[in-house]
């Protein structure tokens, strides 16, 4: 299909009305997305459920109380002017963008724009109709918000707090944030957009409104404005690979926009690239810097007189590049930040100088909170809030979202389908922090400390803690003997958080994870991981190792405990406690593995995921701040379950070559079956990476619901050869109680 009649087709499909079935079954509310459902183990959560979630958010963070007058004219102005343009209109403003990325070197298969991804575009750069947002909060609705009583009325405040703010058509701005929804795209779409801007006769136009701009001021630099033809993109490591082979692939469909122009990419630091260099490159050649966030600065400061016309930032808040003090830097026209959740953005207006802080004016407050500021008769703060307000209007393209959302509807997932598999809990350290993880390892002395935060302990309790609960072994009596001597530094503090802390020692410390017999004559508890074992467990003990974390004392593993088609009473080799199985028929039954450790249930699974014919996995640990060191033996986790696992968390930083190798190998064709492991909630990882491969999702413990949905976002996204019409599968890993009776409490 030659372009015209494919920019024409898109126009035609634009054109029409979508219309999307509502589903009964997505009324769950997302807090229990991820909870276990009452006499069940598996859950399913829609697509539309999980968009709608972050849509409906994000608009609740974004819109004011509905007291607060405002109105934002973009949306309505979009729906007008699509019912005014003809179909051949709209196909020529379509065929002005980039027509989509060639095939990926790694499948074989490419990728076309939808129409409202390329009609966004040409709208960003070259805006069909002006917008206005306003906020008018008059003196009367502000006297009423802010509850004077009769008594105030004469001294109260007189002066309406308000602000208008408006774009015109036809003109790009200057500071845009990108808020099309998670996996719409947004890499191929800011780098096709800072292309678009640096094309023929569009670079013409941008250059003559630069130099409009300079008319009557003073400005930055040399009196002949040093102009570098270049977009400079900072792109963080677990990104960054991905975005310099997305520009490969969408330079040949760009080449179709602009025949003349000549693309330079460069992707490293070094003597050779710097603004200058590009300044100095013919001027038909278009230079594409991609950088590390925390090389973005130097480049900026190196040659500040050089004016660079496109700055491109992809999630400002991971590695945001910050300065303690202003230094002068090179005068950027048009800065872009891909932000799938603005209100995330709140972070990079916090502490040092940052371009967003910058152009905020300060502290980034939530509109809805505009409502809260007026009534606490902060004047001053909601009057900056307002016109941050407008601001965010004026940057963003929020009514694109659901239509660019909807163009992609079809190549997504239909949705997540959960497991939920409830593990014994092991450790009496994570029964007092209620966590749902017993997988990592935590320190039984910081526990008790921290538990005990509000009783205010004095330095000596502190130090009587920390020298008695050691890596050796105690009894529940020891522990209650220890606490019954702590004391505290103030005088008004109620001893009941001790009582509660020994009650729920005492809860946990009546049977044995080894054996499960209950009433046993003596509990051992491991001061290093708060692991439990009975007098009988304890002094049967092979080494001097714990059977837990493998700090101090080790216990043996029964071959039956992971491979019950083998069975028998094997003692399993020290170092792991997994096997090669005899038989890929591990039994799978959520309802059956309660009574199984978080470690076991984790390796059935993987036995089971495999037998479901995943092939690539990802794998999330949670990890407290208080947790030890990882001490579960990927390398035997990986030979057991025939997975090659590979840990990614540790392989982040800079242009993360380390980890766009692996990632490269997570994303081909090859048939071995493959997992990602991140040890921690790492938003570099599971906010920031491209996991459309990704066949199956594995969480261990609690993942915080705002950053599992993130995650989601980046699993479920566009990719034409999968089977969209199954959902992804997800299977949760947690630790809870148990009743002897069979009955499980989610």
């Amino acid at each position: 299909m030659d372009a015209y009649t494919h920019s024409l087709a898109q126009a035609r499909a634009a054109k029409e009305p979508v219309a999307i079935d509502v589903n009964e079954a997505d009324d769950v509310p997302h807090t229990e997305w991820f909870q276990k459902p009452p006499h069940a183990f598996i859950r399913f959560v829609s697509y539309d459920a999980i968009a709608n979630h972050g849509d409906t958010e994000y608009l609740a963070w974004r819109t004011p109380a509905s007291d607060i007058p405002y109105t934002h004219t973009m949306d309505a102005s979009l729906n007008a002017w699509m019912r005014a343009i003809s179909v051949e209109d709209l196909a020529r403003i379509i065929r002005s963008t980039p027509r989509g990325l060639s095939a990926d070197p790694a499948t074989g298969v490419s990728f076309d724009f939808t129409s409202w991804q390329r009609i966004s575009m040409a709208f960003y750069i070259d805006p069909f109709f002006a917008c206005t947002s306003r906020v008018m909060i008059d003196t009367q609705t502000l006297r009423t918000i802010a509850e004077y009583s009769q008594e105030e009325m004469p001294r109260a405040r007189r002066i309406p707090i308000s602000a208008e703010m408006s774009t015109l058509a036809g003109s790009m701005r200057d500071f845009g944030i990108i808020d099309l929804p998670t996996a719409a795209g947004k890499t191929a779409w800011v780098l096709a957009v800072a292309l678009m801007v640096l094309s023929g006769t569009r670079y013409d136009a941008l250059m003559g409104e630069f130099r409009a701009k300079l008319a009557g001021i003073m400005f930055k630099g040399p009196s002949t404005p040093q102009v570098a033809r270049m977009a400079l993109v900072a792109a963080a490591g677990t990104t960054f690979n991905h975005f310099v082979t997305t520009l490969t692939r969408l330079l040949p469909a760009f080449a179709e926009v602009d025949a003349s122009a000549r693309v330079v990419v460069w992707s490293s630091m070094g003597k050779t690239h710097s603004t200058r260099a590009a300044f100095e490159m013919p001027v038909n050649t278009i230079v594409v810097w991609i950088v590390p966030p925390a090389k973005l600065n130097t480049v900026l400061r190196e040659h500040p007189d050089i004016t660079v016309p496109v700055l491109v930032v992809d999630e400002y808040t991971q590695d945001t590049p910050r300065e303690r003090f202003v230094t002068d830097r090179s005068y950027v026209m048009k800065k872009i930040v891909a932000q799938a959740t603005p209100q995330a953005l709140v972070n990079a207006t916090q502490g040092s100088s940052t371009d967003v802080r910058e152009i905020f004016g300060g502290y980034l407050c939530a509109p809805v909170h505009i409502r809260c500021l007026v009534n606490r008769r902060s004047y001053k703060e909601a009057t900056l809030a307002v016109q941050q307000l407008c601001k965010l209007d004026q940057m963003t393209v929020t009514p694109f979202r659901e239509r660019v959302r909807n163009d992609l509807r079809a190549l997504v997932p239909t949705g997540l389908h959960v497991t939920f598999v409830r593990s014994r809990r092991v450790t009496v350290a994570s029964h007092i922090m209620n966590t749902q993880t017993d997988l990592v390892p935590v320190s039984l002395a910081y526990v008790i400390i921290r538990y005990l935060e509000q009783f205010r302990l004095d330095h000596e309790s502190r130090l009587r803690i920390e020298r008695t609960v050691t890596d050796s072994s105690m009894t529940p009596s020891d522990i209650m003997t220890l606490l019954d001597g702590v004391t505290s530094t103030s005088q008004t503090t109620n001893r009941a958080i001790v009582d509660r802390l020994k009650e729920r020692i005492t809860e946990f410390t009546n049977s044995c994870p080894i054996c499960m017999e209950e009433e046993t004559s003596g509990i051992h508890i491991m001061g290093c991981c708060g692991y439990c074992m009975c007098d009988v467990c304890f002094h049967s003990q092979r080494d001097n190792r714990c059977a837990f974390c493998r700090t101090a004392i080790q216990t043996h593993v029964l071959r039956r405990d992971v491979d019950p088609v083998v069975g028998g009473e094997e003692e399993a080799p020290v170092a792991s406690p997994f096997f090669l199985p005899a038989s890929n028929a591990i039994a799978f039954d959520p309802a059956a593995m309660r009574r199984n450790t978080q470690v076991v249930n984790l390796t059935r699974t993987l036995h089971h995921v495999r037998a479901l014919g995943c092939m690539r996995i990802v794998v999330i640990v949670e990890r407290l701040a208080y947790h030890r060191e990882l001490t579960l033996d990927i390398p035997a986790l990986a030979r057991c379950t025939d997975i090659a696992i590979t840990r990614v968390d540790n392989v982040i930083r800079g242009k993360g070559t380390q980890f766009a190798k692996i990632k490269a190998e997570f994303d081909s064709p090859d048939p071995s079956p493959m997992a990602l492991m991140s040890y921690g909630i790492d938003e570099r990882f599971l906010v920031g990476t491209d996991l459309a491969h990704t066949d199956c999702l594995v969480t261990v413990g609690t993942i915080h619901t705002s950053i599992l949905t993130q995650a989601l976002g980046r699993v479920l996204r566009p990719r034409r050869e999968r089977d969209n019409t199954q959902p992804i599968r997800m299977f949760k890993i947690y630790t809870g109680s148990y009743h002897d009776d069979g009955v499980v409490v989610a």
